[in-house]
């Protein structure tokens, strides 16, 4: 069988779609994996938007105790922005399932960020 190069450009079109949506929820555009948030890091403006999606759905409480347990003490500006940037893909993934974001992967529970946090946020 031969192949064109347009039914290459095809081929190649769609798998790459393919590992996109595997990674980002079709709705809502949110990463969905730990591949997905490393996807997201890699385009600063990208990552900061979402991230602006996850602190409107935190509470205030959550919030707080995800600084303690994620930043070192310092005063700076929004801290838990710097927090979620600091944290590994996978703990961010759990925050977001905490949340009730759609999650493609098995992600293990908040409670895995120290028990205060899975307290403060029930």
């Amino acid at each position: 069988m031969k192949i064109t190069k347009n039914g290459l450009k095809q081929i190649i079109k769609e798998e790459v779609e393919k590992v996109i949506n595997e990674n980002f929820d079709g709705n809502t555009g949110l990463p969905n994996t730990v591949a997905g948030i490393g996807a997201l890091r890699k385009d600063d403006l990208r990552f900061t938007k979402f991230m602006t999606q996850i602190l409107a759905k935190m509470p205030d409480d959550l919030k707080f105790k995800f600084i303690r347990d994620n930043t070192q003490a310092g005063g700076e500006d929004n801290l838990v922005s710097k927090s979620i940037r600091n944290s590994k893909d996978s703990k961010i993934l759990s925050l977001m399932k905490h949340l009730g974001f759609a999650v493609a992967e098995d992600v293990a529970p908040l409670s895995t960020f120290g028990g205060s946090v899975a307290k403060a946020a029930k």
